[in-house]
């Protein structure tokens, strides 16, 4: 019977932090039970909302103390980013707000997946597309050298219209230029 490799391969995770649950003082126990239940790798969601409150003042106390007791506790890591619930600064200085199709303003919001709000700027908006870029750069800088992070999720399920399309100008011109690439003229269409 040939020699079975699967279990070298395999990991036994769970996704463990999305801010701001669960609580500081409870991360020390929860890693040392993970490891009571043999779960040797976690997820920790890096929301941009909660990371970068200002523009390019970053906040990484919690993912800093949580890759400490990853090391202490021989856990790896799943970096996984959470673009979608922006900072309030994306809105107000650079306009990320979605448009409706009666051009109102989608203004942001809270929900169950993204419980400390900023949920959902418009991607089409070059400035937010490169204020997150700069964010994810910030952190891949600091974080890098941990050897720890097994796996790099640059974005947690993409999409830029979940609850609907966005008219916004940006989004307009996104999609000008999408038919124009796509279709020579209209009956190509």
């Amino acid at each position: 019977m040939p020699e079975n490799k699967t279990m070298d391969n395999f990991v036994l995770a769970t996704q463990y932090y999305r801010a701001p649950t669960p609580l500081p003082n409870e991360w020390e126990s929860d890693m040392r039970r993970m490891g009571d239940a043999g779960i040797d790798t976690i997820q920790l969601r890096v929301q941009w909302r909660a990371n970068e409150r200002k523009e390019g003042e970053y906040a990484f106390d919690d993912i800093d103390r949580l890759l400490d007791l990853a090391l202490k506790y021989d856990k790896k890591i799943i970096f996984k980013f959470l673009m979608e619930n922006a900072p309030d600064y994306i809105f107000h200085k650079y306009g990320g707000s979605r448009m409706d199709v009666r051009g109102h303003s989608i203004p942001p919001i809270a929900h169950g997946a993204f419980y400390i709000g900023g949920w959902l700027p418009c991607f089409d908006n070059i400035s937010v597309q490169m204020r997150a870029v700069e964010f994810v750069k910030e952190c891949v800088k600091r974080y890098s050298c941990h050897d720890e992070i097994i796996l790099w999720n640059i974005w947690n399920e993409p999409r830029s219209r979940p609850a609907q399309e966005c008219a916004c100008s940006h989004s307009i011109e996104s999609y000008r230029q999408w038919l124009a690439n796509n279709f020579e003229d209209i009956d190509a269409l």
